[in-house]
């Protein structure tokens, strides 16, 4: 669960990261302008459509008997509302009204759009390879560690 949970924090993340688009005027950053432009972005990316979709997408990498119940864990189990209160909280901390703007304006492109909706295969894409190497880390520290302590038993 919380591999969703990063994997959709990390979509928003990237989508961000290539957003572009320029406004027309600056907008004035307040608490208000922030939070009135992060509820236009989470109605133009609805967060519970994004959470089924990676849902679905991360589901192709399991084995076909395993799909259906890890749809049904993800989608019925995530509290969409925590997470896209969390999110929400999180974005008008960090982004300022203008960074905000310029996300909302891409995501109003069809282009925007076009990528939002792509952002699900390529999670699903990334998120194996990245567990994999997490986990390969992971093994190898505590490989290391197993290593250490056998070393300094041997000199006892």
């Amino acid at each position: 669960m919380k591999f969703v949970v990063k994997s959709v924090l990390l979509a928003s993340a990237i989508a961000l990261a290539a957003c572009n688009a320029k406004t027309e005027a600056p907008v004035q950053d307040s608490p208000e302008a922030r939070t009135e432009l992060v509820n236009k972005y989470f109605k133009l990316v609805p967060l519970t459509q994004m959470v089924n979709d990676i849902s679905v997408e991360m589901a192709n990498n399991l084995p076909p008997e395993q799909r259906q119940d890890f749809i049904q864990l993800m989608t019925q189990e995530i509290r969409a509302d925590v997470l896209e209160t969390a999110a929400k909280e999180s974005m008008s901390k960090h982004m300022t009204a203008q960074e905000l703007s310029a996300f909302v304006a891409f995501m109003e492109k069809p282009e925007g759009k076009s990528a939002m909706g792509k952002m699900k295969f390529y999670m699903a894409d990334i998120m194996p390879v990245a567990q994999q190497e997490v986990m390969r880390a992971i093994a190898k520290r505590q490989g290391q560690g197993q290593g250490q302590g056998q070393d300094q038993g041997q000199g006892q």
